[in-house]
């Protein structure tokens, strides 16, 4: 009796192992359907995946593109390609030229504003004596602003120096940003005076 009823569960498991086999080898057409759609949709996520992938590669491949045209510019090229996109936002630029220049390599106009700008086309980082240097200039031109551009960026004691006082700070990835339309300096000339907030970036 013991056996012959341990016998029942095990002829269970035998009969439902041979009902599965029996539906994978003659699927229903709702499980033709049901595998087709999911083998669409991971077709269709994989895609995905690629072109998203293929979008980045190629994103990233254009920002290197643009940023490889700044830095392969000289420092008479940088100065006046700096100036051609300042024109784009408002800036009326003037490439002051020459070694004799007072620490000035264009001055711009922008809202009835005067300002003076320092290309750095080097690739070292900006230091705080630079901006230092320029606050002096801004003070000797009666400029009511100063910009400094820079392809290596800033340090913090740059940053920190500039805190609170009406000076630009713009690197090759603003520069870049400019080029596409976006007024990165914008914020800066929505206030009667420019020196109420900071405008180091």
């Amino acid at each position: 009796m013991v056996s012959g009823s341990l016998c029942i569960p095990n002829c269970w498991g035998v009969v439902r192992a041979c009902i599965a086999a029996y539906e994978r080898r003659h699927p229903s057409a709702a499980m033709l359907a049901y595998r087709r759609a999911l083998q669409l949709h991971e077709l269709y996520v994989a895609a995905e995946r690629q072109a998203e992938r293929t979008a980045h590669e190629v994103e990233r491949a254009l920002l290197r593109q643009k940023r490889s045209y700044w830095e392969g510019l000289d420092g008479y090229e940088f100065e006046r390609a700096t100036a051609e996109v300042l024109k784009q936002h408002q800036f009326n630029p003037r490439v002051t030229g020459g070694s004799a220049d007072g620490g000035v390599d264009i001055e711009v106009t922008r809202s009835d504003r005067k300002g003076v700008v320092q290309c750095k086309a080097h690739v070292a980082c900006v230091g705080p004596h630079t901006v230092r240097d320029l606050f002096g200039v801004m003070h000797h031109s009666r400029a009511d602003f100063g910009i400094i551009v820079s392809r290596g960026g800033f340090t913090k004691g740059a940053i920190d120096f500039a805190r609170n006082k009406p000076i630009f700070f713009v690197d090759t990835s603003d520069l870049i940003a400019m080029q596409e339309g976006r007024d990165v300096l914008a914020r800066g000339f929505t206030r009667a005076d420019p020196s109420l907030e900071n405008h180091s970036l």
